[in-house]
């Protein structure tokens, strides 16, 4: 186990993000992962004559749904979210807003995206209050591969929307969900 002193302090206003001392290893691979998912995303999106806008606001969106897989299986953040009901509930309420932002950018797939939010969202609060903590890895799994199952069946033919959707199950049912700690 390391100790706070072989770790990173987190400035307060990215705790959010990574918790109060982070690892410096998890750190270079949430942002790595980060960069070369929102890299791949804005590629395979680039086609889609959006405005410059609308990738700018897609790249930010991949940038954190992306790095934020990682980081919720980080010990760091496992540990700053677990400290407060009131702050996962929060990190929920804000992932309202990803859904409504990639309808904004995708509007032709409104439909699929709130299947696929809602689905989530509502899994990743049955999993978020499991009492017990060593089922909430076999559950959320199990609602994960659903929710990937159902995502893959929605039809969505974007390249770029489809993995930001996967990662949006996966971020929030198994990475967010569960308490890793």
């Amino acid at each position: 186990m390391q100790t706070k002193s072989s770790k990173i302090r987190i400035p307060k206003a990215l705790h959010e993000l990574h918790g109060e001392y982070a690892n410096p290893f998890d750190l270079w691979v949430n942002y790595l992962t980060g960069f070369l998912a929102t890299a791949a995303i804005v590629y395979l999106a680039n086609d889609l004559q959006f405005s410059l806008l609308k990738l700018i606001v897609l790249a930010i969106l991949a940038l954190d749904l992306s790095g934020g897989v990682v980081s919720n299986f980080t010990t760091a953040t496992s540990q700053y979210y677990a400290k407060s009901k009131k702050l996962r509930y929060l990190f929920l309420t804000i992932h309202l807003v990803q859904p409504a932002v990639l309808t904004w950018i995708y509007p032709e797939y409104i439909y699929e995206i709130i299947v696929v939010s809602g689905y989530t969202l509502v899994c990743t609060l049955i999993v978020n209050e499991l009492a017990h903590y060593e089922k909430q890895r076999t559950i959320a799994s199990f609602l994960m591969v659903m929710g990937i199952i159902l995502t893959i069946t929605m039809d969505i033919s974007e390249a770029a929307l489809l993995i930001m959707m996967l990662l949006f199950v996966i971020k929030l049912l198994l990475a967010f969900a569960v308490k890793w700690e």
